[in-house]
Formats: structure tokens, sequence, C-alpha cells
């Protein structure tokens, strides 16, 4: 089944299950690459793995229906995305990620686990469908921040992310 397929199943079930009024498109986000990574050692576990970041061009409002991470130095590590439609303060690369309390409440989070991925000879990928995530971003952008639950080692460059959001109704 190619992956749009799938989406678009997912899509269905949604819209069965939630009966609400989404139309029939998804958008797929550009591949995000998550800026800053520390490429000298280990980070730490519960560690921002990068610098916050945004996903540009995304639906006022949506559902989040999957979520890919792609993962070049092949570290094979669980890793959470929280994201929010509003602006919140992010962590610093390596540093320990600690949630401001004023922005607990803006944040939802995707996690891609470590049965999430698929690993190849020098890189792996992670997808998580059936998510129904639901969110509203007022300026059209999700502000977004990594977090590494293990110790993975990365190289610069080397995470990036992608959504597959359908679309509310205007």
């Amino acid at each position: 089944m190619q992956y749009r397929q799938v989406i678009q199943s997912v899509f269905d079930s949604i819209r069965s299950a939630l009966r609400v009024s989404i139309t029939n498109r998804v958008v797929y986000t550009r591949t995000i690459k998550v800026p800053n990574l520390t490429t000298a050692g280990a980070l730490d576990a519960d560690d921002a793995a990068g610098d916050r970041f945004i996903i540009p061009n995304v639906p006022k409002s949506g559902i989040i229906v999957s979520a890919w991470l792609f993962d070049l130095a092949a570290q094979t590590v669980q890793v959470d995305l929280f994201f929010s439609g509003e602006e919140f303060t992010g962590g610093s690369d390596d540093a320990a990620w600690d949630v401001d309390d004023a922005d607990l409440d803006k944040l939802s989070h995707i996690t891609f686990t470590n049965a999430d991925f698929r690993s190849h000879s020098d890189n792996s990928k992670a997808q998580v469908d059936n998510l129904g995530i639901g969110y509203e971003a007022p300026q059209g952008v999700l502000w977004c921040q990594l977090v590494a639950r293990g110790t993975p080692t990365y190289v610069a460059d080397s995470l990036s992310v992608r959504l597959a959001i359908a679309e509310d109704l205007p």
C-alpha cells in the first residue's frame, strides 16, 4: 500500500469516527531539517535535539494524520516532537528539555518510538500513522521542538520531520 493510500484510509477513518466536516484534502508539509543539532558527543536522555523550529504553510486548522522522522545518522532512538500553533519557549540543543509552565497547555506531541523506526545501513526512518491530532495554527505555522529520550549521537543536518495533515473546512 502506498503512503497516499494509507493516509486516505486514515482520513476516512477519522472522518467516520469523529463525524466532523473536514475536506478530502490531505496536505503534506515540506521535509524540514532540524536546526543546530549537536555534533560533538552524545545527547543526554531528555535533552532537546536541535533548536526549536517551524513548519511553515500548514492549514490554519487541521488534523495531523501521519508523521515521519528521517534520521540520517541512523541512531534509531525514541524522539518526541512537541508542537503548537502558538509560539512557545523552545529548548536549546543538548540542554535538558524543561517546558515553561505557561506553555504546557499549548503543546501537543507525537512520539516516534524505537519500534517505529526502520533501519538501513547508514540511516533510518520512523513513521507513525492514525494519529488524529487536531490543532489550530492561526498564522499557518507550527512551532516544533524535538526531544531525544535516549542518548543519540547525531551529525549536523541529520534529523528532518514531515507531516500529513487533513485540512479542516474554512
